[in-house]
């Protein structure tokens, strides 16, 4: 995930999950040691439905309508998200500083165009 309209897709995404799974958060499962312990799987995540093969989480969440508890394999993303409310700090300060880099490069033609316009000037 590399840019903010990236993650407000992602963000619609887990969002969606949760409103058509009936749920409000996800917990993760601990074996029987205690540890929540991740596995690599080539499937989807089913939070987010992300494509690449990775990490992934056991977890669960209760549903009130129908008062059961279901279990879901989650990216590492995604049970991050759920507990957090956001990505980790170091994936949303890359997305903000590309959010600030593209804003720059944007922008940045104004300036190049009025010293190129100055240096034409000045050549005369």
């Amino acid at each position: 995930m590399k840019t903010k309209a990236e993650y407000e897709k992602y963000k619609k995404s887990v969002e969606g999950f949760f409103k058509r799974e009936g749920i409000s958060n996800l917990s993760q499962i601990q074996d029987k040691d205690g540890y929540c312990e991740p596995h690599f799987s080539g499937i989807p995540c089913e939070c987010c439905g992300g494509m690449l093969g990775g990490d992934r989480y056991d977890c669960n969440s209760y549903n009130p309508k129908t008062k059961g508890i279901q279990e879901y394999t989650v990216c590492t993303d995604c049970v991050y998200y759920a507990e957090y409310g956001q990505l980790d700090d170091m994936t949303m300060e890359q997305i903000n500083q590309m959010h600030i880099a593209r804003y720059e490069e944007e922008n940045s033609y104004f300036p190049t165009i009025w010293y190129q316009q100055r240096m034409s000037e000045v050549e005369k």
